[in-house]
């Protein structure tokens, strides 16, 4: 069937009565396929799905989800960023010049990547956008001031408290959660509060935070997988709850195998702790550093 038709499938029937979408048909019978306006496929049709094409079709339709969910993170990370400063929503013209300015391929959706993969922060976006002059002058100074030593990826006047849930430690890998009014509350990123936010709907609100004087260097981490629906975003996750944001990222996908390649900031220490977890996501064969 056409893949239109197929992507809002919500039943078929065959010689006029109705099967389940798993009965496997015999010649000569006739088949009625039923749709809905607002059906989608379901990850389960995998598992009965005969046809290479079928299945590569029903793998395409999840990974453009994926791509859309992240899509719509940036997007929204820059919409919050020019709200608070009080500037007006951008036109795709704005949008593809600022991408140009950044070296990416012309393109809102390029721009809109490369911030939900922190690749540049909304300020810096937000700058390529409109001239210097319409953003509010900004005084240099030193970040926020903390008895804990730690700074933040994001530029936020806010006070910084430690979890008392899992009481993060200097050297600990950790991440901060902007609370509604209470300042920055820094988790070790292996806390399990911190990942039930991940995976709820304030996980945008989590940010990058690390120790000064804890530093690292810049490696390419790369993760050789079985392709399939939510494998980056898995990646990412882990990533993230390792305290770590990737400075750059590329995925290739080679027949039924994918390859994801992130440059991340790591000590010496964390790298082999990082390589067992990534090992552990769902359909990842090897994780090596190149």
């Amino acid at each position: 069937i056409h893949t239109v038709v197929g992507h809002h499938m919500v039943g078929a029937k065959v010689n006029g009565r109705i099967v389940p979408l798993s009965y496997e048909l015999q010649n000569g019978e006739i088949v009625e396929i039923l749709t809905a306006k607002n059906a989608r496929p379901s990850k389960g049709w995998l598992e009965f799905a005969k046809t290479r094409t079928a299945k590569s079709k029903i793998r395409q339709y999840f990974r453009a989800q994926e791509r859309q969910e992240i899509l719509e993170r940036g997007q929204g990370l820059l919409e919050r960023y020019l709200k608070r400063k009080g500037l007006p929503k951008p036109t795709d013209s704005q949008l593809e010049e600022a991408a140009k300015r950044l070296g990416l391929t012309p393109s809102p959706e390029e721009l809109y990547l490369a911030l939900a993969l922190n690749r540049f922060t909304p300020k810096q976006v937000a700058e390529k956008i409109y001239a210097k002059a319409l953003l509010k002058p900004e005084k240099p100074k030193p970040p926020p001031k903390n008895a804990w030593g730690i700074r933040l990826d994001q530029d936020l006047e806010a006070p910084i408290r430690l979890a008392s849930c899992c009481e993060p430690m200097k050297g600990d890998s950790i991440l901060g959660f902007v609370t509604r009014g209470r300042g920055v509350t820094v988790h070790r990123a292996d806390c399990p509060n911190l990942r039930r936010i991940l995976q709820g709907p304030e996980a945008d609100r989590v940010i990058g935070a690390y120790w000064e004087g804890v530093g690292g260097k810049v490696a390419t981490l790369e993760v050789l997988a079985q392709d399939r629906a939510g494998l980056l975003r898995d990646v990412m996750q882990v990533v993230a709850e390792a305290g770590k944001s990737a400075l750059g990222s590329e995925t290739r996908i080679l027949g039924p195998k994918a390859r994801i390649r992130l440059r991340l900031t790591v000590g010496d220490g964390e790298r082999e702790a990082l390589v067992q977890a990534l090992k552990g996501v769902k359909s990842v064969e090897e994780v090596r550093w190149v």
